[in-house]
């Protein structure tokens, strides 16, 4: 514990305290409380700042960065789901076969319910749930090791009768800027490359900044064996640890003592049991959008994660003005870059996005590119299912998602067939140009007036 107890002492004080007012790490934050209410929020700065001035804007992020960011440990787990093979006559039928979207939601309910009830601490908290994605942030980097190890260890005893479930982890050290059930910064971006898009059920990929002060930690962190190694992804060379635990070795899960465990026993059924009330779901059809902003990459790498946030908030700004005037749209969430919305039909929903379209023009008009507002969007209809948490499951929302994602270029509208039949029945003078189903995709129009 010695080279652990001095890599704490390098850390800023100040950082640990503005991270407090997130973790409840402080003893007096509830005692601050009042004096914090006068504190402006990073969104409200943004919005009030001019992105175009260079001058302004480089003087607000410092400003920012200096009384708003915090040295911290992002960390991304991802649940993976498998089908089960339960005989071996069944392994090529169940090689393709999609998981069911109810039995989905349920097991991903049992995971956050371990998570909430044995593996978060005071020195490991969640941030947000993002469908199998749980973003958590540690002020310890020693806590958030120790949280991979256990989630991994547990999460494998999640299973039902047709399905099981693996985890995989990354984390990143390093500045933060933490809104409200969000947080943006550099280790953010790092620790999803890691747990998504390298990472493979059942990895654990650590990062703690690099430099003597990553060494410390990983020295010092007994339970564990390291392996380094590195990554090139998204034009960025990533250098981290691949993690395993150490075989026969006790490991306590949590810093409190009331939590029972180490990471040799495993949790009880209480664990995988929310003491909320159970709600069933149902199939309900919705319609819904999603939009989806583009040159993430490109504009944090140039300008940093700040600029981006800066688009981001008038984004939604722009957003909550036309939820607020029209009737029979309804915000689902804010998910990073993504807005979700439901409306009461196709005819409100376009016409809800073409107002928002009018107002980005509007937004962008005299700015350079950089600073431009450039969102897609992707429109459907169909049976889903909906938690209380606001997770939706079922294939029309996946086509959603695509349509916004990974199909739609700035400015464009994509709408499914539904959405087309309904326009077509309850508006004139719509355009729909035809794009032809791809794997994973079907049929699709980009909608204009």
């Amino acid at each position: 514990m010695a080279s652990y107890q001095g890599a704490l002492d390098d850390e800023s004080s100040v950082q640990e305290t503005l991270l407090s007012d997130f973790l409840d790490l402080s003893d007096t934050a509830a005692d601050d409380e009042e004096d914090d209410d006068d504190k402006p929020h990073i969104e409200d700065l943004l919005l009030r700042s001019d992105p175009t001035n260079s001058k302004d804007r480089k003087a607000l992020h410092k400003n920012i960065t200096k009384n708003y960011s915090t040295k911290a440990v992002a960390i991304i787990f991802i649940l993976h789901l498998k089908v089960k093979n339960i005989y071996d006559y069944q392994k090529e039928e169940n090689k393709d076969q999609e998981e069911d979207p109810k039995e989905k939601l349920e097991m991903i309910q049992k995971a956050r319910n371990l998570f909430e009830n044995e593996i978060f601490n005071s020195r490991l908290k969640l941030v947000k749930y993002d469908d199998i994605r749980i973003f958590a942030v540690s002020d310890d980097p020693i806590a958030a090791m120790r949280g991979m190890l256990c989630a991994k260890k547990w999460v494998g005893n999640i299973s039902s009768p047709t399905m099981s479930m693996k985890i995989s982890a990354g984390c990143e050290r390093g500045t933060l800027f933490v809104i409200k059930n969000d947080y943006f910064g550099d280790p953010v971006n790092v620790a999803s490359k890691l747990a998504e898009d390298t990472a493979k059920a059942g990895d654990l990929f650590v990062s703690l900044g690099n430099g003597s002060t990553e060494t410390k930690y990983i020295k010092s962190f007994q339970e564990a064996t390291f392996k380094p190694t590195s990554v090139h992804i998204s034009g960025v060379d990533i250098s981290y640890y691949i993690m395993e635990e150490k075989i026969q070795r006790k490991l306590f899960c949590a810093p409190s003592k009331k939590r029972s465990g180490l990471l040799s026993t495993q949790p009880s059924e209480k664990s995988f049991t929310s003491r909320k009330a159970k709600t069933n779901l149902q199939w309900q059809e919705l319609i819904f959008l999603q939009s989806d902003l583009s040159g993430f990459t490109r504009l944090t790498k140039k300008y940093g994660i700040l600029h981006f946030l800066t688009i981001i908030m008038h984004c939604r700004e722009i957003f909550n003005k036309h939820l607020e005037a029209i009737s029979g749209a309804t915000l689902l969430m804010y998910d990073g870059d993504n807005i979700i919305i439901k409306f009461d039909s196709c005819t409100v929903a376009l016409r809800f996005i073409l107002h928002v379209t009018r107002d980005l023009d509007d937004y962008n008009d005299k700015k350079e590119r950089d600073f431009h507002i450039r969102a897609k969007f992707g429109l459907a209809k169909g049976k889903v299912l909906v938690t209380d948490d606001g997770d939706i499951a079922g294939e029309a929302w996946e086509h959603c998602c695509t349509l916004s994602e990974d199909k739609a270029e700035v400015g464009e509208i994509l709408v499914t067939e539904m959405v087309k039949q309904d326009l077509e029945r309850d508006l004139y003078g719509c355009k729909f140009d035809l794009r032809e189903a791809s794997e994973g995709c079907p049929q699709h129009y980009n909608v204009s007036t």
